[in-house]
Parts: C-alpha cells; sequence; structure tokens
C-alpha cells in the first residue's frame, strides 16, 4: 500500500466477508493490518458484516459507516456487475478466481440467490470441487422445483468429471433456452467428438453441430446467471 500512498491515492478494498471467521468475528490478522496503515494512507474496506463499535474504537485510527439496505434497482446493478466479472474471469480461463470470488459472496446468507449458487456450483465443478458442486446441486434442486435449471448444472458437472455420456444424455432430454444452454451443448459434443470410442462418423457430425451453435451463439461457455 505505501505504493499508492507515494501517490496519494486512496486504496479500495472490497471482500464480502473474507475479514471474519464463520461467527463474525474479525479473523486475527485483520487488527495488525489496518493499524499498519499509515496516517497519510486512506484505505475504504467494503464488507457485508459491520465490526463491532468496541473493535473499531481500539483501532484507533479508523471510522465505521453503515450503507443502508439495498433497493431492487441496486440489486439488478450488483447481478449485472457480478455477471460481468464471471464473464470476465470465464474469458481468463481464471475458474479459481470464479470460485473464490463465488465463496467470499455467498459467505453471507443474505447473499445466497439461486442463480449465485448455481454459478458456484458450476465453477466449484470447474476447479474439480466436485462434492461443494454436488452440495449446490442438491440445496438447488430442494429449493428450484423447475428441473431445467438443475439439469443444466448436473450437465456441467458430469462434463467436468469426465463423464461424458451421461452430460450428453441429460442434456439431450431439453431443449436448450438460452445462450449458455446452447454453448453447454456444444461443449459436449466437442467432448464427445473428441472421445476414441466415438465413431468418426458421428464425430464428424457432432462436431459440426458445435460449430454450427458457436456461430449462432459465440465461441465461449461463460458462467451464466440469467436462468
Amino acid at each position: 500500500m505505501s505504493h499508492f500512498s507515494l501517490l496519494g491515492q486512496a486504496v479500495t478494498i472490497v471482500s464480502a466477508a473474507g475479514f471474519f471467521e464463520d461467527a463474525a468475528n474479525p479473523k486475527t490478522w485483520v487488527k495488525p493490518l489496518f493499524q499498519a496503515i499509515p496516517e497519510d494512507q486512506i484505505v475504504v474496506v467494503v464488507t457485508n458484516i459491520q465490526f463491532r463499535s468496541e473493535y473499531i474504537d481500539e483501532l484507533a485510527n479508523a471510522v465505521q459507516m453503515r450503507v443502508e439496505e439495498l433497493h431492487e434497482e441496486d440489486i439488478r446493478t450488483l447481478m449485472i456487475f457480478t455477471a460481468s466479472l464471471l464473464g470476465l474471469l470465464s474469458k481468463q480461463g481464471n475458474d479459481k478466481g470464479a470460485f473464490e470470488y463465488l465463496n467470499d459472496t455467498l459467505a453471507v446468507p443474505a447473499r445466497g440467490s439461486l442463480r449465485l449458487r448455481a454459478a458456484h456450483a458450476i465453477a466449484a465443478a470447474k476447479v474439480g470441487s466436485f462434492k461443494e458442486a454436488r452440495e449446490d446441486l442438491a440445496m438447488i434442486r430442494s429449493v428450484d422445483k423447475g428441473d431445467a435449471r438443475a439439469d443444466s448444472i448436473e450437465t456441467h458437472i458430469l462434463l467436468a468429471e469426465g463423464r461424458r455420456r451421461e452430460a450428453y444424455e441429460l442434456n439431450q432430454k431439453s431443449t436448450p433456452q438460452e445462450p449458455g444452454d446452447w454453448l453447454l451443448r456444444a461443449t459436449i459434443l466437442e467432448a464427445l467428438a473428441s472421445d476414441p470410442a466415438t465413431l468418426l462418423a458421428d464425430s464428424n457430425v457432432m462436431k459440426n453441430e458445435a460449430l454450427k451453435i458457436r456461430a449462432r451463439y459465440g465461441p465461449d461457455l461463460e458462467y451464466v446467471l440469467e436462468n
């Protein structure tokens, strides 16, 4: 932070619950970090949990301000930002970054929307955390009685687990509705086309179908929040 201090620039740190333990107590390294901030440096910390007032008093170099509850318009804006960020991370191939971001976001119970939970399940599967992915899937199935979203998530998980045939069979049960669903189908077709067990003629058909889908909907399979 000394670099920004020399430039006279403020530093903003955004973390949903990264400064806190599960019981909402600050982690042990937080106080030393805050106390080490130079007097001429401004650091703005944005969290979803408030520090206790006596904790702030002990720091002696900090003030705390509560932001009122978000309105529907604010929530929509944040969802658009989240979708954009996840899309950027996906394009960069940074599945770990997406997984960590969603872990942080979902650490606060109030932020546990099904859309974010669905994105978290997909990210977990992509980084190999299949147990977490299937826990997310079970939660979504228990709340969302519609099969489409859950089947789409399970298809992502099966594909990440290397169970291409099962992913294909599940995906074929329904007609894709969103661009992300179509791109998922293209990814499955490409995976099956490269499978040595797939006949050459079938492989060519699958590759051509995948090419047509990507020509229409784009090249990238991203973390989709609209389902």
